[in-house]
């Protein structure tokens, strides 16, 4: 292009055309729309144009990589008027990059309007590519570096191919990295870890280490020479016509593939891609061979970790076998001293009924050695009666899968001296190395039985004792009439009356009477009642080794004792007799076994407590809790639970007298019984007895004997029965007794209050209908502080203790009684100062 070819009114004068022409920098005008006006020789070549001509005919915009790079230059040219030291990323002719340091400046017209663009440019090229593969370089060295820091602390290879992809996109700003495994089998190579611009490309391509086509590009050759292979072009490189549209699709425009290999064998190759063609030079390819043999170093490393770490995998499982032989070995042992230890007799057999193991028990009780019990059937330890019911037996058990028992049945066994005696035989299926085997778990039961007779016998002497109480009762009112006017009409009857030998006759014979009386009352009682003082705890404790071959082996029977709860006063055997019914009874709620839970606490009441289940009265009780899990009762069954003779027991299987003395002995020892319990959820019986309470006793004078003085005072008669009434009337009339007569509680209140001032003594029988005399003479206690009390009865101290009449204090009369008797028994009570 011309000096002149381009003159116009804005021309600089000539002595600046050498000037423009020679200068080295590139200098030029532009139109606003694009067009080149003016430039020189250097602007020309820089962005590879053969002379100012030929750059004249080519659009400014085609320089910009984007054409919005240019209209951001242009609205701000347009803003700031000038533009100083502007770094330009443009391309040449043939689309290579040139950097470009511009100075530009607009020259507006005389309208002010933008009219030319006047700039200088200085090619940078060289040291921009300078600074980007120092920038590269610098990044490689980093992806290096970072590697190498992260190989210390990897312990796992496939983390090792992530970690450095990772590094290798993230720091060195290549486009994608991926590390592929070789198979030497199929020869193929499959990706396992990948970082960067992916999107599909590894599902896509198929690389192979082979001479086929899919084998040539870097990946392949680098893993089939053993060396690193680098594409630069990937768009004109002939080996990558395979991958090459794929590739291109996602802006990678070179590769390189570096082998890895571990102790000589190659693994793999990290292949590595770039966005810019021509980028792997040696520097950077120098790097990512250091890098693909720090990768090779780690392995290596990893190997020998994962060889260590196999090794010692292999130590401590063969440690941990010879510690399970070691454990095995104790277990048998323990198992083996566990078995000669049992009380019980323990028996193994297999399926044709041979005895193939036994423990010391067996030994003992059947008397024979164990090699001998080992040539035996189990059958030829039982009598004939019992082996048809063992078959039945051993028949459910072998229907019944491992660890179910069966069982208990009661079989007559035989020793080998041919004594026979009663045993408890459960059968459960187990399997052994040697095939299935029975388990036979059989106890002597001989002295349960006979502990179970002589609780039946107990059992039937309660029975024989209600009945005789309740007889007793009656025939004391019988004896109290006879004998009473027996002895008022001897009195009236002269000494050499033949009538008085038939009325010493009739005394005798009622004094027999009242003895035999008493006979039959020890008799039945089974024992004189004799309040101790007593540990519970350690009762309790002591009867757990009677209770426990009581229940049977498949009942559990476990203690909970609170320490320190205290003591109580109580005769020991009725405690006693209270713990074996309850315990009984529980066992008998268990026909499949179950467990027992006893259990003693402390329990504290008051007087401003809110309403309690049960009356006790304020202070310290003990509480003896016995549940059990058995079948439990429904809300009719508990509302007759401790009447006498009521049991849910089949026929001749129990009287219905154990939980009625249990509830009279707890009444006796001023205890309260609580019951709860649901069919299907067991049964719970709650006992609260008071806790003694040791004070010092004041000592008593003796009083000398007094004759029996006349008495003056008014005294209030209560007797149901009217024979009895009426002989006791006459006997204090005949004392001089003032006698206001009741015959039950609610006609002596009514009397009470009509002669309340004159009454000086209340006699009241015991049990009477309706309302007793102990609440008869609380009521009028109430009313009378002052009153005098004497209690009278034909009933047994059992009964009369359920009233609570055997406390200090109470005045008692028993029943037969004479006038006598009564006479002494009345002036004692009204005369006792309070």
């Amino acid at each position: 292009m011309a000096s002149s070819a381009r003159a116009g009114p804005y021309l600089p004068e000539e002595r600046y055309r050498l000037l423009f022409e020679r200068n080295l920098a590139g200098v030029c005008r532009l139109t606003m729309d694009g067009r080149v006006l003016d430039c020189n020789d250097a602007c020309a070549r820089m962005f590879g144009f053969s002379s100012p001509a030929e750059f004249a005919d080519f659009p400014v915009a085609g320089l910009y990589f984007h054409p919005a790079e240019r209209d951001q230059v242009l609205e701000r040219l347009t803003r700031e008027g000038q533009l100083s030291n502007l770094e330009l990323r443009l391309r040449r002719r043939d689309g290579s990059p040139v950097w470009v340091l511009a100075n530009v400046t607009l020259v507006r017209d005389p309208a002010h309007q933008p009219a030319v663009i006047e700039g200088t440019l200085v090619d940078v090229t060289g040291r921009k590519l300078a600074e980007e593969k120092a920038l590269r370089f610098n990044r490689l060295y980093s992806v290096s570096s970072s590697l190498r820091q992260a190989i210390l602390r990897m312990t796992d290879r496939q983390q090792l191919f992530r970690e450095a992809c990772r590094l290798t996109v993230e720091k060195g700003r290549f486009r994608m990295a991926w590390f592929g495994l070789l198979d030497e089998t199929s020869r193929r190579v499959a990706p396992v870890a990948h970082a960067g611009f992916e999107e599909g490309y590894l599902d896509t391509i198929r690389i192979s280490v082979t001479d086929q086509p899919e084998g040539r590009g870097p990946t392949g050759a680098a893993l089939h020479e053993g060396r690193h292979f680098i594409c630069n072009d990937i768009a004109a490189d002939p080996r990558m016509l395979p991958w090459r549209e794929e590739a291109l699709r996602r802006g990678y425009r070179s590769s390189a593939a570096f082998p890895v290999t571990i102790h000589g064998r190659l693994l793999g190759s990290l292949n590595v891609y770039a966005d810019e063609p021509g980028l792997f030079d040696e520097d950077h390819v120098a790097l990512l061979e250091e890098m693909a043999a720090d990768m090779t170093f780690a392995l290596e490393g990893i190997a020998r970790e994962e060889q260590r770490r196999q090794a010692e995998r292999e130590r401590a499982q063969a440690l941990a076998r010879e510690e399970l032989a070691q454990a095995q070995a104790r277990a048998e042992a323990r198992f083996r001293d566990l078995l000669e230890a049992a009380p019980d007799t323990i028996l193994e057999m297999d399926h044709q009924d041979g005895i193939v193991l036994s423990n010391a028990a067996a030994e003992r009780l059947f008397g024979y050695e164990g090699s001998e019990l080992r040539r035996l059937a189990f059958e030829c330890l039982l009598a004939e009666r019992s082996r048809e019911a063992y078959r039945r037996l051993r028949g459910t058990c072998l229907s019944r899968p491992e660890g179910a028992s069966a069982g208990p049945a009661e079989v007559t066994a035989r020793r080998k001296d041919g004594r026979e005696f009663q045993a408890e035989v459960h059968l459960s299926p187990v399997q052994t190395d040697q095939g299935g085997r029975i388990t036979c778990i059989l106890r002597d039961v001989t002295e349960r039985k006979h502990l179970e007779e002589q609780l039946r016998q107990s059992q039937k002497m309660e029975a024989l004792g209600r009945l005789a109480g309740g007889v007793a009762h009656d025939f004391n009112n019988l004896l109290t009439i006879i004998g009473g006017y027996a002895q008022m009409l001897l009195g009236s009857v002269k000494t050499k009356d033949p009538a008085r030998r038939d009325l010493d006759s009739i005394i005798e014979a009622a004094s027999r009477a009242s003895a035999l009386t008493r006979q039959l009352l020890a008799f039945s009682r089974r024992q004189v009642v004799q309040p101790k003082v007593l540990d519970l705890n350690r009762l309790i404790a002591r009867m757990h080794r009677m209770l426990r071959p009581v229940i049977g082996e498949d009942i559990a029977l476990e203690l909970a004792l609170q320490k320190n709860i205290g003591r109580i006063k109580a005769d020991p055997g009725q405690i006693e007799q209270v713990l074996m019914n309850l315990v009984l009874n529980a066992r008998d709620a268990m026909p499949r076994g179950g467990r027992i839970h006893i259990s003693t606490a402390l329990t504290h009441s008051s007087a401003d407590a809110e309403p309690a289940p049960l009356p006790l009265p304020p202070g310290r009780h003990l509480l003896l809790e016995v549940s059990d899990t058995g079948e439990g009762m429904d809300e009719e069954t508990l509302s007759h639970v401790f009447e006498p003779f009521f049991t849910t027991k089949a026929r001749g299987r129990g009287t219905g007298l154990g939980l009625s003395t249990v509830y009279g002995i707890v009444k006796q020892n001023a205890g309260e019984i609580q019951v709860s319990s649901q069919l299907g959820g067991g049964s719970t019986f709650r006992i609260y007895l008071p806790v003694f309470q040791a004070a010092p006793r004041p000592r008593e004078r003796p009083r000398p004997p007094r004759r029996l003085a006349p008495g003056v005072e008014t005294v209030l008669l209560v007797e149901d029965e009217a024979g009895v009434r009426q002989l006791a009337r006459e006997m204090l009339r005949r004392q001089g007794y003032a006698v206001i007569e009741a015959e039950g509680g609610s006609q002596a209140l009514q009397l009470f209050e009509q002669h309340a001032p004159s009454i000086a003594l209340l006699l009241t029988d015991v049990v009477m209908p309706q309302m007793g005399g102990r609440e008869l003479a609380e009521r009028l206690l109430a009313a009378r502080p002052d009153l005098k009390v004497l209690y009278m009865s034909g009933y047994t101290s059992d009964v009369v203790a359920r009233h609570g009449l055997l406390d200090a204090g109470i005045a008692l009369l028993q029943k037969p009684f004479t006038q006598e008797s009564l006479g002494r028994k009345v002036r004692a009570v009204l005369d006792r100062e309070e």
